[in-house]
């Protein structure tokens, strides 16, 4: 079997090719497609598109309920999978662990905040709606900075792509709260304001794992390079 296009994993010394990372990339790969499919769907057949009318959690109420869980789904997932698709080598593995944190977290939480629906109307009176408040907040924090830390491992252009992204996430949770006390913009009440930083968070997370997704190829190319020269220059080759 030929192993040169295998990613690969030095551990005790030894290189490892893992064919495995490819399949876990493509498979990332196809989740993230999906999820960025799965949320211009359900603003087409709600016929309510960003920034909503309400809230996006409003897609989980109703009708179309079941395919915003799936969106939700393949949002926390993907990131996931695109990460465990890179072989962690030497030097990485304190920024690979915080990244994997983030990524479980948000994950879980959006995860959570699918099978778990709000109130309709945007009213959080249920325990229901506060939990999916709680794991929305976790998902659009969490998620964002988790693929942000892991895109460091990828191209400066990847990298500054990631930086851009995750400042402009900042800019819009720092948004969301500011609606949530009262903040309005021009043109827009607070309830109109708080849909438009929401959306902007969303946006910038679905923009996240399309550059995640897109940069997952060329940061375990980067790796097998990097593990190979060193491998060579541990054992004089």
């Amino acid at each position: 079997m030929n192993t040169d296009r295998l990613p690969v994993a030095v551990r005790g010394g030894q290189i490892f090719t893992g064919g495995r990372y490819d399949r876990r990339r493509h498979v990332g790969q196809v989740a993230a497609a999906a999820a960025v499919a799965g949320c211009l769907l359900i603003q087409q057949l709600s016929g309510d598109w960003f920034p909503p009318a309400i809230s996006v959690s409003q897609y989980g109420v109703g009708r179309w309920g079941v395919l915003f869980t799936c969106w939700t789904v393949l949002l926390g997932l993907a990131p996931v999978v695109l990460h465990s698709a890179t072989p962690p080598i030497a030097g990485t593995r304190r920024r690979e662990a915080a990244a994997k944190v983030l990524l479980s977290v948000g994950g879980v939480a959006a995860v959570v905040m699918g099978l778990i629906r709000t109130d309709a109307g945007g009213l959080q009176h249920s325990w229901h709606a506060k939990v999916h408040l709680v794991a929305s907040i976790f998902t659009l924090v969490a998620l964002p900075f988790g693929i942000a830390l892991s895109m460091q491992a990828a191209s400066r252009f990847w990298r500054a792509i990631a930086d851009l992204l995750a400042l402009t996430s900042t800019i819009g949770l720092i948004g969301v709260l500011m609606a949530a006390g009262g903040a309005a913009l021009p043109g827009m009440d607070a309830a109109s304001a708080w849909a438009f930083w929401q959306a902007v968070a969303v946006g910038v997370d679905l923009a996240l794992l399309v550059g995640f997704a897109a940069s997952a190829g060329s940061i375990a190319r980067d790796r097998r390079m990097s593990e190979q020269g060193r491998n060579g220059a541990l054992t004089g080759g």
